[in-house]
């Protein structure tokens, strides 16, 4: 008996919306798995979008991080900088005047390098100002000793008194002269015998007039001349006679008008008399002006390509500096005040004299010490900076090439550096990396060779 195969038929409703029959093949609604595949792909962009979201604030974040670190490395390397640039001023003024004081025990300094202690101080360069507390006042002393100023007490009442105050005429006083080299007190001039043309190069920092120019020198009449930055043009000149190494003469002129931030020249034709000079550091401000440096010509009655000096003040030149006087500004007439009756001023507290200040002791050859041998040499003898001094006594080749003197047997080439340290200072033997150097010469002699 032959089996016969056995065909039942498949038959799905055709109401049920969810399948359908094709010679008994089953499916998906297609648009159900449309709609399916669209929310997966919507799901990957979403999720693609937020990774490259936060993978651009991470890369603006560390580049705002790296910016804001290097801007305070920057600041604090400028302000230690400044710092060093101070001290080694401090410690080239501090062996001037160590030598100007006592130039055996200066000379008894026979080695080459030193440590400068922090303890160092200058001495004063003027007298010490002493200074007594204000008084403690009352509330009505004070309301008294405003109203004084105001003139006549039992005239005035609070409510008129700013009406007053625009009813006093305004008075312009005669200005005093700025005086920059003799305002700086500066010591007694030295002389030698040359003919140069010398002053000094100097810059208002306000505007204002020249009104005077003057000199200090032994003796003779000089030409003091006033140019413009290039040496050329003779803004003002006047006729001076020196009167003593230790006594500034000034001459009135036609004033004239000089502006801020500008450079001038200021300078005295020695002639057949002496030249003057000072062993001084330029630049530096007084009042008004800063002067930038010292300039001399060999016989020259002009400044054109002059010399420049930042260690000697050669010429001891000087300006009278003036700011312009104010317009009065007319005012109405005052009111009529109303009596008010007159305080009783509280009596002002007796104070004790103030006890004065005691001028510094000057500089020692004890505050240098030997330099060792090994690194960190110095060390840390500043705060965070180390401060080395090179003495070179009568020398015969510069220490720095740049930095020459001029060969003398009383003189010295000195020069003071200044170092910090920080993480870029990895070379063991140069622990402070970071330096600032400050080179001079000083000479002990009557007369100083022609610059």
């Amino acid at each position: 008996m032959r089996n016969v195969p056995l065909i039942v038929p498949l038959v799905v409703s055709s109401r049920d919306p969810r399948w359908f029959s094709t010679i008994g093949i089953f499916s998906r609604d297609p648009a159900e798995a449309r709609k399916n595949n669209m929310k997966k792909k919507q799901l990957g962009q979403t999720l693609l979008e937020a990774l490259i979201a936060l993978s651009t604030a991470v890369v603006i974040i560390s580049a705002m991080t790296v910016i804001v670190l290097s801007s305070l490395s920057n600041a604090q390397f400028s302000r230690n900088q400044n710092q060093a640039t101070l001290y080694a001023q401090q410690g080239i003024e501090f062996l001037k005047n160590l030598a100007q004081s006592d130039w055996a025990s200066f000379t008894a300094n026979t080695q080459v390098n030193y440590c400068l202690s922090p303890l160092s101080k200058l001495p004063a360069s003027f007298p010490p100002v002493v200074s007594a507390p204000p008084p403690h006042l009352g509330f009505f002393s004070k309301l008294a000793n405003l109203i004084q100023k105001f003139g006549n007490l039992g005239e005035r009442e609070v409510s008129s008194v700013f009406s007053k105050l625009a009813s006093i005429p305004q008075t312009v006083f005669a200005a005093v002269p700025e005086h920059p080299l003799q305002d700086k007190g500066l010591g007694a001039a030295n002389f030698s015998v040359d003919d140069y043309n010398m002053g000094y190069t100097f810059t208002p920092n306000v505007n204002g007039q020249i009104t005077q120019l003057g000199l200090r020198c032994d003796s003779g009449t000089r030409i003091v001349r006033l140019f413009d930055a290039t040496g050329t043009t003779v803004l003002a000149s006047a006729s001076v006679t020196a009167a003593g190494t230790s006594t500034w003469v000034y001459a009135p002129i036609t004033p004239v008008s000089v502006t801020a931030g500008t450079r001038y020249i200021v300078a005295q034709r020695s002639g057949a008399n002496h030249y003057c000079y000072n062993n001084f550091v330029t630049p530096f401000t007084q009042g008004s002006i800063t002067v930038n440096s010292s300039n001399n010509k060999p016989a020259s009655d002009n400044m054109i390509s002059s010399a420049v000096a930042i260690d000697y003040m050669h010429g001891q030149a000087d300006v009278g500096f003036e700011l312009p006087a104010p317009t009065p500004t007319p005012t109405p007439p005052p009111p009529t005040p109303t009596p008010i009756p007159t305080p009783t001023p509280t009596p002002t507290p007796t104070l004790p004299p103030p006890t004065p200040t005691p001028t510094p002791p000057p500089p020692a050859s004890s505050q240098l010490t030997s330099m060792p041998l090994l690194p960190p040499y110095c060390g840390q003898n500043l705060g965070i900076f180390s401060r080395e001094v090179t003495i070179q006594q009568s020398p015969s080749a510069p220490i720095n090439p740049l930095n020459t003197c001029i060969p003398y047997l009383n003189s010295a080439l000195v020069s003071v550096s200044v170092g910090w340290s920080d993480n870029k200072c990895t070379n063991a033997t140069d622990v402070y990396c970071h330096k600032v150097k400050l080179v001079s010469c000083i000479y002990n002699s009557p007369t100083v060779p022609a610059p």
